[in-house]
């Protein structure tokens, strides 16, 4: 009866190694596609010269992204240089002007 139970956690124990060998097979087939990507993006960014250092680290809006899909204009136009934030308001002449557009800068002087 001890062999049995042996044989059987044995068969058992080899039927998880299996898997798990699968499973770590696919997930370094996963892993290779996903730096591929990567890979392919970033040389796609270098075509463009697009350097991904100049896009701020501060967190776009809701407001700012559903403008940057309606308007589909780059993320730049939606910024402020002088205060180096995004815009919280739009002109009421954009996209033909930006002038009046509200930011941090409008309510630090008002």
């Amino acid at each position: 009866m001890e062999k049995e139970n042996l044989f059987t956690k044995c068969k058992q124990l080899t039927e998880e190694n299996r898997e798990l060998k699968t499973e770590m097979i696919i997930s370094r087939i996963k892993l290779s596609n996903q730096r591929l990507e990567i890979e392919s993006l970033q040389r796609e960014l270098e075509i463009k010269n697009f350097d991904v250092s100049c896009i701020p680290p501060i967190q776009i809006t809701p407001q700012v992204t559903e403008w940057l899909s309606e308007y589909g204009m780059p993320w730049e136009v939606f910024y402020c240089d002088k205060c180096k934030s995004r815009f919280t308001e739009l002109d009421t002449l954009f996209p033909w002007g930006i002038d009046n557009s509200g930011c941090k800068c409008d309510q630090q002087e008002g």
